[in-house]
């Protein structure tokens, strides 16, 4: 299998509001019948979420829909997010409960109970950090993040600028 390295496709609506390519219209409808697009009408809650995640898988695709970012094939995809929200959550609560203090009725030394501690803590950072990645790679597509969601947005067409006549879809 070959790979070649480029840019990630854009839609055709997306180049032509830019005004960076000038295609036929013809070129023009062959691009635009090419491209899939899928309705946002019946978006379901997947199975495996719990009650507390539907109700926030609920409230974050009809933002979503909105938008225009979600559509029917995409619940399992924010689905697995919220899931991965949720355990972040859940490793973040792990991580608050970690005491790095001195107890004197155990048997260990100071020493020793900050070692163990810091190496409880440590291992559960490291679980944070690890569901923080995958969060973020999650809720990319979905703009869920800053950064991501820049990229999500479609300029507009201005209606104030006079029509040029070379451009065929301007």
């Amino acid at each position: 299998m070959i790979f070649i390295a480029g840019r990630n496709k854009q839609p055709i609506d997306l180049i032509a509001a830019k005004g960076r390519k000038h295609l036929t219209k013809a070129e023009y409808e062959e691009r635009k019948s090419g491209e899939i697009s899928a309705p946002s009408d019946a978006v379901k809650t997947p199975l495996f979420l719990t009650k507390k995640e539907q109700k926030t898988f609920e409230e974050l695709s009809q933002m979503l829909i909105d938008v225009g970012v979600m559509t029917n094939l995409d619940s399992n995809a924010l689905g697995a997010y919220i899931k991965a929200l949720s355990n972040y959550e859940k490793a973040v609560k792990q991580l608050d409960k970690i005491r790095l203090s001195f107890d004197k009725k155990k048997d260990m030394t100071k020493e020793e109970q900050e070692l163990v501690a810091w190496h409880r803590f440590n291992a559960q950072h490291k679980i944070v950090v690890r569901c923080e990645k995958e969060m973020k790679l999650l809720g990319a597509p979905f703009g869920l993040d800053p950064l991501s969601r820049c990229k999500l947005v479609i300029p507009k067409k201005d209606e104030d600028k006079p029509k040029n006549k070379f451009l065929k879809h301007g």
